[in-house]
């Protein structure tokens, strides 16, 4: 046999085993506990929140925000960045990278991932982020060159640090049954099996040019993370049968529960590019007439005693916001809110006060109850409107709402698309022409320390308008972690920050 045709078959087999998957017992994979199902691991309709982290793993991004520092970036797919003075185009190298199916990575594949968004066929929910390019160029194989509108630093970190970049020899057709149950990317992993709406595992991939970065190697230790939707038996019963590593916790009330189980050791662990307080607040359709006004919006914030009620429903948390309700009784008094006909209810012009708090979880209920029946003491009614969670942003999309509950991180949400007068995510109706004037001053700063502090001076000006019912200032982690199955890096939470 010649040499020459030797060598071939050696090296046919050799790439051949790195498509096998790898069904070894010795394999245990780190096991991601999630309550929604998994349907699709297509980039283009899988939005959930486990879907996007899945995708963390199996796609790559331009850049990566550093972990604990808000707006610091760090190389990834793109090796080097630069801005122009007039922070308008924004140029990326990209490394040496492949997709997991031998193919390189180029400049083109991340111009497909720009242009499909706008493309209606794809009906991708990111359109929004993505407004305000003017251009895309390919420079090279390995270089492209992206032109905005005007000066915008949420377009800019939309592109370095949410763009998943995505083969287009293998995502052309938006209508493809393939990409359901399958993904190429060219990320630490990639998809190992997919059992449609039960689970599906990743493993890692070998030809990923991040495992000779030291910093990156570190992120991403398990051979195989294998995500399962769990049944709908307490948290704890996964965590005491060993059956899941590693949960994403949605709620202060699961941690409650999983604390109470004195034989479970587990770690909780914190995003730590996101402030632990969460202020649960219940938000106002400024349109609404009822709360149109800036002193019947002040009034209800001032009128409930809200500690004891944050205190039931989250032991330990703080109620955010001033109490004093003999300040609120005038207030109402002066905005024409009386009780005219004696029967309880205070009311103005003929009609009485009232409104309805929309919500998509059950686990607010219990906290609503109890607001409801504080509220109906001074006179006031509030009405509670449960909606399937899948409709939740269209229901506030379309304005179909009075005021909602959410809880958030104040300091997390984007300035830009949430209070902007026309942003893509303001459904409270907020506009302040002072407000909108700093955010285009905003979009021209790129410097982390200077944002922060012409943010802080937004934000104030923001919360002056009291366009919530602030409730409660909740802390909790956002993962839980089993000790007894997990090694003590995963614990910390070290290789994870990668995937948060």
């Amino acid at each position: 046999m010649r040499p020459a045709y030797l060598l071939s078959i050696i090296f046919y087999l050799f790439n051949f085993s790195f498509c096998l998957p790898s069904y070894s017992k010795e394999v245990k994979p780190l096991v991601y506990g999630v309550s929604e199902s998994l349907l699709s691991l297509d980039p283009f309709s899988g939005t959930g929140f486990t879907m996007w982290q899945a995708h963390q793993l199996i796609f790559e991004f331009l850049l990566y925000e550093v972990p604990g520092r808000r707006d610091h970036f760090r190389s990834y797919l793109a090796k080097k960045w630069t801005i122009s003075k007039n922070k308008k185009v924004f140029e990326f190298e990209l490394r040496e990278s492949k997709w997991t199916d031998g193919k390189p990575v180029t400049a083109d594949d991340v111009k497909f991932s720009l242009e499909h968004i706008n493309n209606p066929q794809f009906k991708s929910i990111w359109v929004g982020s993505f407004q305000g390019i003017e251009k895309i160029e390919v420079i090279n194989p390995r270089k492209i060159r992206i032109t905005a509108k005007a000066p915008q630093f949420e377009l800019w970190k939309s592109i370095a640090v949410t763009l998943k970049v995505v083969p287009q020899h293998y995502y052309s057709d938006p209508q493809s049954p393939l990409y359901s149950k399958n993904a190429l990317g060219s990320g630490p992993y990639k998809i190992l099996n997919f059992e449609s709406g039960l689970k599906f595992t990743l493993e890692k991939n070998p030809g990923w040019w991040g495992w000779q970065d030291p910093e990156l190697k570190k992120w991403y230790t398990r051979d195989q993370i294998r995500f399962i939707k769990l049944s709908d038996t307490s948290i704890s019963a996964h965590f005491q049968k060993n059956e899941v590593d590693f949960l994403r916790v949605t709620h202060v009330h699961a941690v409650q529960e999983l604390k109470q189980q004195q034989n479970l050791v587990l770690d909780f662990v914190t995003n730590p590019n996101r402030n632990q307080k969460m202020i649960e607040q219940i938000l106002f359709n400024l349109k609404s007439p009822l709360f149109s006004e800036l002193s019947v919006r002040k009034a209800l914030n001032l009128a409930i005693n809200k500690q004891p009620i944050c205190e039931k429903s989250y032991p330990g948390s703080k109620a955010a916001g001033e109490f004093n309700v003999k300040k609120a009784q005038v207030l109402f008094k002066q905005a024409g809110w009386v009780d005219h006909d004696k029967d309880g209810v205070l009311d103005k012009q003929g009609k009485a006060f009232e409104f309805t708090v929309t919500y998509a979880s059950s686990d607010y209920e219990v906290l609503l109850t109890q607001l409801k029946e504080e509220f109906k003491a001074l006179g006031i009614r509030m009405n509670l409107q449960s909606i399937d969670y899948s409709l939740v942003q269209k229901t506030l999309k379309d304005e179909k709402f009075q005021s909602y509950i959410d809880r958030f991180d104040d300091f997390q949400a984007v300035l830009r698309s949430t209070w902007a007068t026309d942003g893509d995510y303001n459904y409270t109706g907020f506009s302040d022409n002072e407000v909108d004037g700093g955010l285009i001053d905003l979009a021209k700063i790129y410097e982390p320390k200077l944002r922060e502090q012409k943010e802080k001076r937004l934000r104030k000006i923001i919360s002056n308008y009291q366009h919530s019912f602030l409730l409660c200032e909740v802390k909790y982690p956002d993962f839980v972690i089993n000790k007894k199955t997990t090694t003590p890096n995963v614990r910390k939470g070290v290789l994870q920050w990668g995937w948060f």
